[in-house]
């Protein structure tokens, strides 16, 4: 913890611009309540706006996954009143203070503040009352956005069900995606009420412009849910589509060759976008699935980028003999730490292993509680991916590691020779793609998206010419 003052710089002016007036010991508590959740570094809770509304910034220890808005408002709103608990909640990267502690106010994120528009349906409504409720909010408008307000794949599946049981139509975690502020999700709900449409291969979030293409690929056992955040930073023309894994939101056998699912997921992608120009973006295992579909799009001619997120080469075949290569145990028991693990006794560790890898086959088939499903698809995925040897690949890649990436760099190096992008990420894992982490992923990718429009190549398909051979490290 490195501090709890909620004093701003000597100016009074918030991180909106406007004078935040004087703070209040109640701002003061505020903070010091926030750094009691243990993940949680350094925290301020300062006035912002004519009204001086609390809004409270929120650092995550280093390696840390940053908690979300929802659950820093839970936490607060049990040891204080409801018209105390900051609405807005801001993950922060670091909170800037001058030598005597103080917050620079100017260096912080700024506020967007938004006119409220209440509900005017009955499922505008329901849907407010159910984000209200699932992400500790006391008011919710239509333009309020699900995934801005803290939510995440648990709540939404929470939300999700709450709303199914009020109205009687059954949404997918996908659809919070494409419809992620109130109006949306109850116009969506309403379009959806006595249909039922089976879960899309491939989700398209919104069709855009012409130009390159945005196909993000799920990870082991991963929502869809996960590439929220990203999605709603990149340029509104972008085109964007998520495509699905077996067995999560689409029934099925689950997928036991990487090979064959990588084959599948590019037919899936062309199916939706014959051509390209592509961007190609996947987390952990699904960065994998980038790279082996951005080799086989670039065999086939097509322009394609690859943007790869914490993908784990050593817990492939390539890292077998690495520190870092897990054993088959340990991708079987995803749930328990190395300490759990060596109190196990062997009888106890092959009972857990057997159980395991009876379970894998019915993952993607059976109902099963959101939590052990994806523990049985990420347990399958990787083990499927525990013997592939990925092949190298020269053309364009963004590449990011976070602060649990153990990969030898010399995996990196044979892997993707030519990244134009390669930074390091002081996040663990699954933070790269949330606030404030995925920021920087989000302006990276846009600034590709500019640069292919003003060089004219967003409205080419096919390849042409070499490959980039720039690097840019961080």
């Amino acid at each position: 913890m490195t501090g709890t003052s909620t004093s701003s710089d000597p100016d009074g002016q918030g991180p909106d611009g406007e004078g935040s007036g004087a703070t209040g010991p109640d701002l003061d508590a505020l903070a010091r309540a926030v750094l009691t959740l243990p993940e949680v570094a350094d925290a301020a809770v300062l006035p912002v706006g004519p009204g001086g509304e609390p809004v409270a910034f929120v650092a995550a220890a280093p390696g840390s996954r940053p908690p979300s808005p929802a659950k820093v408002r839970r936490h607060l709103a049990a040891g204080a009143p409801a018209a105390a608990v900051p609405r807005e909640v801001v993950p922060v990267e670091r909170l800037p203070r001058d030598g005597a502690g103080h917050v620079l106010t100017a260096a912080l994120p700024p506020v967007r503040s938004r006119p409220h528009r209440p509900p005017r349906t009955a499922t505008e409504a329901a849907v407010a009352d159910v984000f209200a409720a699932v992400l500790v909010v006391d008011r919710v408008g239509l333009d309020d956005d699900f995934f801005a307000l803290g939510g995440g794949a648990r709540t939404v599946e929470a939300a999700l069900d709450a709303l199914a049981t009020r109205l009687g139509v059954r949404l997918r975690p996908s659809d919070a995606v494409v419809a992620p502020t109130v109006e949306a999700l109850a116009a969506l709900l309403d379009a959806r009420r006595g249909r039922r449409e089976p879960p899309a291969r491939v989700v398209t979030v919104r069709e855009g412009a012409p130009g390159r293409a945005v196909f993000c690929v799920p990870g082991a056992g991963s929502s869809p849910v996960a590439y929220a955040h990203l999605v709603a930073r990149l340029p509104e023309k972008t085109p964007v589509h998520l495509l699905q894994a077996r067995g999560y939101e689409r029934r099925g056998l689950p997928e036991w060759s990487q090979d064959a699912a990588v084959r599948r997921r590019v037919a899936d992608l062309r199916r939706v976008r014959p051509h390209g120009p592509y961007a190609v973006v996947g987390h952990s295992l699904g960065a994998l699935h980038a790279l082996m579909m951005a080799r086989l799009l670039d065999a086939q001619g097509e322009d394609v980028v690859a943007v790869l997120l914490d993908p784990f080469w050593v817990a492939t075949g390539l890292g077998a003999g690495d520190a870092g290569h897990p054993s088959v145990t340990e991708i079987l028991t995803p749930e328990l730490t190395p300490a759990q693990r060596r109190q196990l006794s062997r009888r106890a560790t092959l009972a857990r292993r057997a159980k395991r890898l009876a379970s894998l086959p019915l993952a993607g088939l059976l109902p099963m509680p959101p939590v052990r499903r994806e523990r049985l698809l990420f347990t399958l995925g990787w083990l499927a991916a525990h013997r592939l040897r990925p092949q190298p690949w020269g053309g364009r890649v963004l590449a990011y590691r976070t602060a649990d990436n153990v990969d030898p760099d010399r995996l990196w190096e044979h892997l993707v020779p030519h990244a134009v992008v390669d930074r390091r990420v002081p996040c663990e894992h699954n933070s790269v793609l949330r606030p404030p982490f995925v920021d920087g992923v989000a302006q990276d990718l846009s600034a590709l998206l500019a640069q292919d429009e003003a060089d004219g190549a967003g409205t080419r398909g096919r390849r042409g010419g070499r490959h980039g051979r720039g690097r840019a490290a961080a």
